[in-house]
């Protein structure tokens, strides 16, 4: 798969098999600076870790469509938070709407960050190029992703800007959980708490 819009374009990246809790002690064996060649073709790691993740190309299709239509956004976070996979489990929470009407119901948090929904695929291979593709679809026009049975990503700016969404949604994703657990089910907040939320913070006229 060539990438030629992302050509003399620069990432760092996680190192496949590393572990997160690692690279906070040591950045050089868990992470690379690499630059995308050849017409997008081929890369050359400049720095560190030389074996990128194995989701390299799912991370980079993404990177495309920042490129090309959302410039604002450049990072991405990409992790396997339990409570997140445990919801793709629940088959009614399948459906991309549903979800959606769920999670941003269960603190007012999850709205006012998330006013542009959650997208949701079903289950991919992972590290696939089918992958990559579907997610650069679905986050043209969001920037938290479910995979299904998978994990969760996360866009935005900066690293913490993609990190503080992803905490907010498994924020939403154990208050959830921790109520369907007892045998109930979320009451959740109405439109009404909604809208009145959404227009004191000006995100709603």
């Amino acid at each position: 798969m060539a990438f030629p819009s992302l050509e003399g374009n620069y990432f760092i990246i996680t190192g496949a098999g590393c572990r997160m809790r690692d690279t906070a002690l040591k950045l050089e064996p868990n992470i690379g600076l690499i630059r995308v060649l050849e017409k997008g073709t081929h890369y050359e790691t400049l720095w560190g870790n030389d074996k990128p993740t194995s989701e390299l190309p799912s991370h980079l299709a993404i990177h495309r469509t920042f490129v090309q239509s959302r410039s604002e956004l450049n990072s991405i976070v990409h992790t396997h938070p339990v409570p997140c996979i445990a919801l793709t489990h629940v088959p009614e929470l399948r459906d991309e709407k549903k979800l959606n009407d769920v999670l941003l119901r269960m603190q007012h948090e999850t709205k006012v960050f998330l006013h542009d929904g959650i997208a949701a695929l079903d289950y991919f291979v992972p590290a696939s190029i089918e992958l990559g593709l579907a997610s650069e679809k679905k986050l043209q026009d969001h920037r938290v992703l479910f995979w299904d049975n998978h994990g969760v990503m996360a866009t935005g700016s900066t690293l913490l800007q993609a990190f503080d969404l992803l905490e907010v949604i498994v924020k939403a994703a154990e208050i959830f959980l921790t109520v369907y657990q007892s045998s109930r089910y979320p009451e959740s907040l109405t439109d009404e708490q909604l809208d009145k939320t959404l227009r004191a913070f000006n995100l709603l006229e």
